[in-house]
């Protein structure tokens, strides 16, 4: 496995040679429960929409990410609703999401999710977490178990890309 960050290219790969991943891609497998040693990434749905809306409120979240605040708890569960989905224009590629819950007290941290191609490739993989969970290892180890999610289930390259000045997350991706 080779993995990569760069502050000025800003991208991560996980690259795994295609020869040596025996995994056949299964996209249906893709969209499940992620355990780790603290974390649990659930897969997300409309009904997490209520929880994770207060932390979508941090304004600081959005120095780094290209999205926008969601204008209401029913906007982001009518975005939720159908996933995965497939990606508009790329026939093969599926969008899948995940809410990152802490198991000891039960505390929504954040979000993650991962374009997946049909060819074992997810072209981006992205993730958030509110700034009160920052500085605490949870993004290592949700992008590290996802990460082997994905590889057990067949998705021999990842993508991400960071905001150039992001050095925290160039950091969670090394």
């Amino acid at each position: 496995m080779v993995m990569a960050a760069g502050s000025l290219a800003g991208a991560w790969r996980v690259n795994l040679n295609q020869e040596v991943c025996m995994q056949q891609l299964d996209i249906s497998a893709i969209g499940t429960a992620v355990l780790s040693e603290r974390l649990c990434l659930e897969p997300l749905q409309a009904e997490h929409a209520t929880a994770l809306f207060p932390l979508f409120q941090h304004p600081r979240i959005y120095d780094w990410i290209s999205m926008r605040r969601p204008a209401s708890i029913e906007a982001l569960a009518k975005a939720w609703r159908d996933l995965p989905f497939k990606a508009a224009g790329e026939p093969d590629e599926y969008g899948f999401g995940w809410a990152v819950r802490r198991l000891e007290d039960g505390a929504w941290l954040g979000k993650m999710d991962a374009d997946v191609r049909a060819d074992g490739i997810a072209s981006n993989v992205g993730y958030w977490f509110a700034p009160d969970y920052w500085g605490q290892g949870h993004a290592s180890e949700a992008v590290s178990a996802l990460a082997h999610h994905l590889v057990l289930h067949g998705v021999y390259e990842q993508r991400a890309t960071v905001t150039v000045g992001n050095e925290a997350s160039i950091r969670v991706l090394e």
